[in-house]
């Protein structure tokens, strides 16, 4: 029994340190933040301390709560005028196959610099432990009706620090014309295939 607690601490540990190693590594936080226009936006915002590896400063002051490290850290990116994407709604594709993962679709995307934000405030997530690498994958309000079957054919492609699962739910498309399909590239294809009915799920770890 002790043994088996020391191999699962030691596993949480490790995953602990990879991921504040990896700047490209994100958790989504759910917020509420309001905007200098008063606008109030509530949604999921991607967040890594490792970020702070970016800034000038080797050694910078890094609040240990957030949403407080967040602001801290985009106080000092590209002096206050970096990019932050709000989502304010995630998406759940599949249940517990291995290729199931999380989503947002584009029309539930906000994007706001950070020198617009008046205040930001955490709130209960709604969706807990939701990480992942580089992109988030990011599909129409269309594939809401589409994706609550499984899908037809399943594609796995490994790539550097991501699995790419291409998912195929058009029934006009058999697994012979998918493979064709798929064998001439899916990299920025998203929208091209998703106008078939086909969908590239990223699930990235590095």
């Amino acid at each position: 029994m002790n043994k088996l607690l020391t191999i699962v601490i030691f596993v949480l540990i490790s995953n602990l340190s990879t991921f504040a190693d990896c700047t490209a590594c994100w958790e989504l936080k759910y917020v509420r933040i309001v905007l200098d226009n008063e606008k109030e936006v509530i949604g999921y915002v991607k967040w890594n301390t490792s970020w702070y590896s970016w800034l000038e400063n080797p050694n910078p002051e890094i609040p240990k709560t957030f949403p407080e490290n967040m602001i801290s850290f985009y106080k000092k990116w590209k002096n206050g005028t970096a990019e932050i994407d709000i989502y304010m709604k995630i998406f759940k594709i599949g249940e517990n196959e291995v290729w199931a993962g999380y989503f947002a679709t584009k029309e539930d995307i906000i994007r706001v610099t950070f020198d617009k934000i008046k205040t930001i405030k955490k709130e209960d997530n709604i969706i807990n432990n939701i990480s992942g690498a580089d992109k988030l994958s990011i599909f129409s309000s269309k594939s809401l009706k589409i994706i609550t079957r499984k899908p037809n054919n399943i594609k796995k492609v490994e790539d550097t620090g991501c699995d790419i699962y291409i998912l195929n739910y058009s029934n006009q498309i058999n697994e012979s014309l998918f493979n064709e399909i798929i064998s001439k590239g899916f990299y920025d294809k998203e929208i091209e295939l998703e106008e078939k009915d086909i969908y590239v799920l990223r699930k990235c770890y590095d």
